[in-house]
C-alpha cells in the first residue's frame, strides 16, 4: 500500500467513529460518489494563471512607480505592492501543495512537470521533494512526527516578530529540507534516496537565481522600488502569511504556549473556513476548506463544493457545521489565548 493510500484509508473527520457508514440520505455511498469527483483541470489552470497575473502585475506596478513617481513617493508604494505580491505568492504555493496530490493534470508525470515549471521555481523545491515530506503531515497530523509544524508555534507577538523579520522563513525552510519521508527498507533504497537528495539541490539554486535576477535586474535598471518590493514580499509578507495560515488551520485555541509540541502530542485539528472571495484567495487551492482535504487528500479542491454537499446529506453534517468558522475569528481567538497564556 502506498503512503497516499494509507493516508486516505486512515483519514477520518475528528469525532466521527470509523465504523460509521458514510451514506447520504438518498442511499448513495461515499465510496461510489467519490468516483465521480474527477478534478476540473481547466479550473485549476485558470486559477494558477490568474495568480501569476496578479504576482507579475504587482511587480509591474512597482516598476511603473519607479518610472512615473519621485523617489520618495515611489518608496511609499513598497508596503502596498509587497503586500499584494506576497499575498499571491502565498496563494501560488498552495497550488504546489495541490501538485503533491497529483491534481494538476490527469497524467502524474505531466502534473509533476507542470508544477516544476510553473509553481516550484519560486519556492526552492521540486514537487517530488515536497511530496515525500508532505505525506508525513497527513499521517502524523497533531503528533510530534508531523513534518509541517508551524502550528506548533503560539500566535504570540514574539512569533509574529520572527516571521516579520524573516527569521522564521530561514528556520522553516531548513527544517523542511532536513525532513525525511518514510524510513528506507534497505541500503539500495538508501542510496537511491541519497541520489535524489543530491539531484534535488538544483531547485534551490534555480530559485535563488530567479530571485537574484529579479532583484538584481531591477536594481541595475535603477528601479529600486521594484527591487525592494520583491525583497519585502518574498522575505517578510509571504512567510508571514504562510505561517499564519497553517497555525489557523491546525492549532487548538486552548493550546498552551509553554508546551513543546515537538515532544508531546498536540492533537489533530482541522477547520472549515468561509467561501467568500477573500477566504478563497487566502485559502487558495481549497485551503479554505482544509478539513475536507484532510478527510480525503485525493479529492481535488475543484470538487469540494460537491464533496461538501454530499457530506451535508450524511451523518457527518453536525460535525461539519460545528467546525465552520472564519479566518478572522480564529486569529482573534488564538491571539487572546496567547495573551492569557
Amino acid at each position: 500500500m502506498s503512503v497516499a493510500e494509507e493516508t486516505t484509508n486512515k483519514a477520518r473527520l475528528p469525532g466521527v467513529p470509523e465504523q460509521l457508514p458514510l451514506v447520504a440520505d438518498d442511499g448513495t455511498a461515499w465510496r461510489e460518489f467519490r468516483k465521480t469527483l474527477t478534478p476540473r483541470y481547466g479550473v485549476v489552470w485558470r486559477d494558477i494563471g490568474l495568480i501569476h497575473a496578479a504576482i507579475w502585475s504587482g511587480l509591474v506596478g512597482a516598476w511603473v512607480a519607479d518610472v512615473k513617481l519621485p523617489v520618495v513617493q515611489s518608496l511609499w508604494m513598497v508596503p502596498f505592492t509587497a503586500a499584494w505580491i506576497g499575498f499571491w505568492l502565498h496563494a501560488l504555493l498552495n497550488f504546489g501543495h495541490e501538485s503533491a496530490h497529483d491534481n494538476l493534470a490527469s497524467n502524474r508525470v505531466w502534473s509533476d512537470r507542470l508544477a516544476n515549471w510553473f509553481i516550484w521555481p519560486l519556492f526552492g523545491q521540486s514537487v517530488a521533494q515536497y511530496r515525500r515530506v508532505h505525506w508525513q503531515h497527513h499521517l502524523h497530523l497533531g503528533d510530534p512526527h508531523d513534518t509541517e509544524v508551524s502550528y506548533h508555534h503560539c500566535l504570540s507577538p514574539w512569533f509574529l516578530l520572527k516571521t516579520l523579520t524573516g527569521l522564521h522563513l530561514v528556520t522553516a525552510f531548513l527544517r523542511h529540507l532536513r525532513a525525511k519521508g518514510p524510513a528506507s527498507a534497505n541500503s539500495e533504497t538508501d542510496e537511491t534516496d541519497q541520489k535524489h537528495s543530491v539531484s534535488e539541490m538544483w531547485p534551490i539554486g534555480r530559485s535563488a537565481g530567479i530571485h537574484a535576477a529579479l532583484v538584481g535586474g531591477a536594481a541595475w535598471a535603477g528601479c529600486w522600488t521594484a527591487a525592494l518590493t520583491w525583497c519585502v514580499a518574498v522575505v517578510i509578507v509571504f512567510p508571514f502569511l504562510t505561517s499564519i495560515r497553517q497555525i489557523v488551520e491546525h492549532r487548538r485555541i486552548d493550546a498552551d504556549c509553554d508546551r513543546d509540541f515537538t515532544r508531546e502530542p498536540h492533537g489533530p485539528v482541522n477547520r472549515l473556513f468561509g467561501t467568500g472571495i477573500l477566504a478563497r484567495s487566502f485559502g487558495a487551492a481549497g485551503f479554505n476548506r482544509h478539513l475536507l482535504h484532510h478527510w480525503d487528500p485525493r479529492i481535488s479542491y475543484t470538487r469540494f463544493d460537491d464533496m461538501e454537499s454530499f457530506l451535508l446529506r450524511t451523518p457527518m453534517q453536525p460535525e461539519l457545521n460545528c467546525r465552520r468558522t472564519t479566518y478572522w475569528r480564529v486569529i482573534r481567538e488564538l491571539l487572546r489565548s496567547a495573551r492569557r497564556g
